[in-house]
């Protein structure tokens, strides 16, 4: 008898140490300047079809707009370095967010992504995917924002 309460007891705290590891994993999460890290292509890759944390630096001025407003309707949009003759976009789409009140294409992600123009710095949830080459040529990453 005693043999029985020491296994259940054993098996309890093994199912219980195993679903509340399953629930702690953290996100994959990229901090740091895409436009110069050759890296966060790898990162992108890496991540196809996953929740991920980033919190980007978008340094360069006249990309400003592009995340801002999107361009003539379409998603806002960053580049990153060309990984050898292929080049990537990526575009961020906060479809399934629509801020009602949003101004801008960017901020019909908030409060979820957050946006400042005045760092360039862009932080949020994104679930990772890969669409291939679009019609330049390029490798599309879609960062769809979640909640």
């Amino acid at each position: 008898m005693k043999n029985i309460n020491v296994f259940k007891t054993t098996l309890l705290g093994a199912l219980l140490a195993t679903s509340c590891g399953l629930y702690a994993n953290p996100l994959p999460s990229y901090k740091g300047i895409p436009k110069s890290d050759p890296k966060f292509a790898q990162f992108m890759q890496k991540n196809n079809n996953k929740l991920v944390q980033l919190d980007l630096t978008i340094k360069d001025p006249s990309e400003y707009d592009d995340i801002s407003y999107g361009y003539k309707g379409v998603s806002p949009t960053f580049y990153i370095p060309p990984k050898g003759k292929l080049y990537y976009d990526i575009y961020i789409d906060c479809d399934k967010i629509d801020n009602p009140n949003a101004e801008n294409s960017i901020q019909r992600c908030s409060p979820y992504v957050k946006w400042n123009t005045q760092t360039g710095r862009l932080t949020g949830k994104f679930k990772v995917l890969d669409k291939g080459k679009n019609g330049m040529g390029n490798r599309l990453f879609m960062l769809v924002a979640v909640k």
